[in-house]
């Protein structure tokens, strides 16, 4: 195995896709990256493969999301084999491979079986399920980062694709008043609720089902937004046309994306305050 699996979501018992690819033929850096901003995939690297596993019913999405990038994949040839699999007993397998991951800024991310690290000023335990947002993936890793430095104790914030609560379990801990998270897949409810309790979070936050893009009303304080370039181009629209006063931190977004959504930023009248990167992502915060 050329690496440890990246598996950010550990299935649970349902239908499974499996495709397996040769990373010989596709362009491997760019596959994974796409792969990784699934947040319904779970990645396994080797040697001579990439192996996706998801839902049976996200393969239309994923291979949405490779249309824009169809001449740069060099996906003919590179689809070793596509099959439904059964079930598996994914987290207990993963547990072999996920460990702590500790983060600047005090920042750590343990799963739940490690002990307590007693030198991180922030620290999150985590039971891995079907959600984004184990601590592993750039883009997660990128919205802490930012969050625990723009975050002040007593602001209003909106978690939009919350996933399994991760951001928003490090914005309670950090200090906010209230953290209204927002999620379109009903599957994450019951992952995100054991993350709460399991960080001995009881109040301070409202979960919803529905689309965080196209609320009502967006006075907050500060929204963390860690999903894909084009949901984020419309909660930046859907934020200014409400005259949210809120500081956005967007993530999800390929460093050759940010040119598009800087201009767009800009096109709304919107500021980027600050910019981090981490291998082929970016973060933005905006004002």
């Amino acid at each position: 195995m050329k690496n440890k699996p990246n598996v950010k979501n550990i299935p649970a018992k349902r239908t499974w896709k499996k495709i397996i690819f040769d990373r010989d033929v596709c362009n491997e850096e760019l596959l994974l990256s796409l792969l990784e901003a699934n947040d319904r995939v779970a990645t396994l690297e080797f040697d001579d493969r990439i192996e996706a596993i998801f839902p049976i019913e996200e393969r239309e999405r994923l291979f949405e999301s490779f249309e824009p990038f169809t001449e740069k994949l060099h996906l003919s040839g590179a689809i070793l084999s596509e099959n439904d699999i059964a079930d598996e007993n994914w987290r207990l397998n993963w547990q072999k491979y996920y460990h702590r991951v500790d983060l600047e800024n005090g920042i750590s991310i343990r799963p739940y079986w490690e002990a307590p690290n007693s030198d991180a000023e922030l620290e999150i335990a985590i039971k891995p399920g079907m959600a984004f947002g184990t601590g592993t993936h750039e883009t997660t890793q990128l919205t802490l980062l930012f969050l625990k430095k723009y975050l002040r104790p007593g602001m209003s914030v909106l978690d939009a694709g919350c996933g399994n609560g991760i951001l928003s379990i490090a914005a309670l801990k950090v200090g906010a008043k209230s953290v209204d998270c927002w999620d379109i897949d009903p599957n994450v409810e019951e992952n995100f609720r054991e993350q709460m309790v399991l960080n001995k979070i009881s109040e301070h936050f409202s979960f919803h089902i529905g689309e965080a893009t196209a609320l009502k009303s967006y006075d907050y304080d500060l929204i963390l937004s860690n999903i894909e370039r084009k949901p984020n181009l419309r909660l930046l629209q859907s934020a200014t046309e409400n005259h949210s006063p809120a500081l956005i931190i967007f993530a999800g977004i390929l460093t050759d994306e940010y040119e598009i959504f800087a201009d767009a930023v800009l096109n709304y009248g919107r500021e980027i305050v600050e910019t981090m990167t981490q291998n082929e992502w970016i973060a933005i915060v905006v004002k």
